[in-house]
């Protein structure tokens, strides 16, 4: 099973991110785009997990987020992986100004490296991808018209990515609700 968690934005969030990637494909060609019900920010990736692994993936996320309060993000702009000469990643930008979403995730990545899975080398960077170039190329980053777009971060969902030749199809297994 290939498990990672993630905030999946609510209907209407997805739906101007979704409007917004219609914008940006009219100045960048040859990008696969993500689906607009596949819309989610990353917040660890666990990658290949045994089924027997499950249980205990689930108590320990359980164990990470309990007591952890709900909050907000904030849409901040547009940027590119790994820079805009050669892009290959586009994502829109989410601000975290208290910290909650990086606390969040520290906590998620501690109680999980004790599972054996490994903690991650870099600063956590909170992103949603918008699209994978199939070829690097220089790209513009755009200015989208609502950047103040808000985004509940409520609940927390374990996905299994079920890799399909049009895509990957995303099952949710377990949710975990923040107070």
């Amino acid at each position: 099973m290939r498990l990672f968690f993630a905030v999946t934005p609510p209907d209407h969030v997805r739906a101007k991110i979704a409007h917004w990637q219609q914008l940006w494909s009219k100045s960048v060609h040859n990008v696969k785009w993500v689906k607009e019900e596949n819309l989610h920010l990353t917040l660890k990736f666990l990658g290949e997990v045994v089924p027997t692994q499950l249980d205990q993936v689930v108590s320990a996320a359980r164990s990470a987020l309990v007591g952890h309060p709900a909050f907000t993000l904030v849409v901040s702009g547009t940027g590119v992986f790994p820079h805009l000469r050669r892009a290959r990643v586009l994502w829109l930008g989410l601000k975290d100004d208290a910290g909650q979403l990086a606390r969040l995730q520290q906590y998620l990545d501690r109680s999980l490296s004790n599972l054996g899975f490994p903690s991650e080398n870099k600063p956590f960077a909170p992103h949603l991808t918008l699209g994978r170039l199939r070829q690097p190329s220089e790209v513009t980053r755009p200015v989208f018209p609502a950047e103040n777009l808000v985004l509940p971060v409520n609940r927390i969902i374990l996905y299994e990515s079920i890799l399909k030749s049009h895509g990957p199809l995303y099952k949710p297994l377990a949710t975990f609700k923040l107070q």
